[in-house]
């Protein structure tokens, strides 16, 4: 679980989401952008209490609409991820971000931008616009195609995303699944992609077979008879994988009606 204590970046994929519905993304960039913001943090898991959600948040969407080829103006993007991490921090619990993107830049030889703000700072410009317009705009703007290169560095380059919705909707329907159960293991899926690890852990059609199967379940559904066997076995999926699935989506489900 990306919740717990010793993996708190949590709150940095709720500002991804967060941020690309408010921009009106495509379901799919916002998938994608959430996929590289795990990927980035099982690359520096043991720093990761230092980021900067809203530099981490804006260079992960930033990528995902060039890879997904969806329409974002910059301006666009970082007030909005600035308005929702602000907001955040206003509320019990927010936290001042820290050096850790520094870090990361001087590991991959990366000079900072001129005029870009420190990790654990906002520049003195951006701090008296609440809306980043004229020099704070652009000293953001820099800063923002900095934290791209150092997040493809950190990423190795590899910006190919699998998503399991598609395996979802395939099995759906080969199943016969009713609407109501291929709603819910959407939502499951999506969920998975904000509070678990599942996208970087597990293949995305175990996920896909687990979020519907977990959704027959709570919808008092079963898709085959109990006497019929596993129907993702049928399908060529092995079975360790979408119990692993299983077990994190119920977890998952469990914690947030606790």
């Amino acid at each position: 679980m990306i919740h717990s204590k010793t993996v708190p970046y949590h709150a940095v994929c709720e500002l991804v989401r967060a941020a690309g519905d408010l921009l009106n993304l495509p379901p799919r960039s916002i998938s994608t952008a959430l996929v590289f913001c795990h990927r980035f943090a099982h690359t520096t898991s043991e720093n990761f209490d230092g980021l900067d959600p809203e530099r981490v948040a804006s260079s992960c969407i930033f990528l995902a609409s060039k890879v997904e080829e969806s329409a974002l103006r910059t301006n666009d993007l970082l007030n909005a991820v600035r308005h929702l991490h602000e907001a955040a921090l206003k509320q019990p619990g927010g936290s001042q971000p820290g050096r850790m993107w520094e870090a990361a830049a001087d590991a991959e030889g990366i000079a900072p931008p001129e005029g870009g703000a420190g990790m654990g700072s906002q520049s003195s410009l951006g701090e008296q616009c609440p809306v980043l317009v004229g020099d704070a705009y652009y000293v953001a703007k820099a800063q923002l195609i900095h934290d791209e290169q150092v997040l493809l560095r950190m990423l190795r380059f590899d910006i190919g995303v699998e998503q399991p919705h598609k395996y979802l909707y395939c099995f759906a329907e080969t199943l016969k699944a009713p609407g109501v159960i291929v709603r819910l293991a959407t939502c499951l899926v999506n969920d998975s992609l904000v509070y678990l690890q599942t996208c970087i852990s597990l293949r995305p059609e175990a996920v896909a077979a687990a979020a519907l199967h977990v959704a027959s379940v709570v919808a008092g559904a079963p898709l085959l008879q109990p006497e019929q066997g596993s129907w993702w076995e049928a399908l060529g999926l092995q079975t360790e994988g979408v119990e692993k699935a299983c077990s994190q989506l119920t977890v998952m489900l469990a914690e947030a009606y606790r």
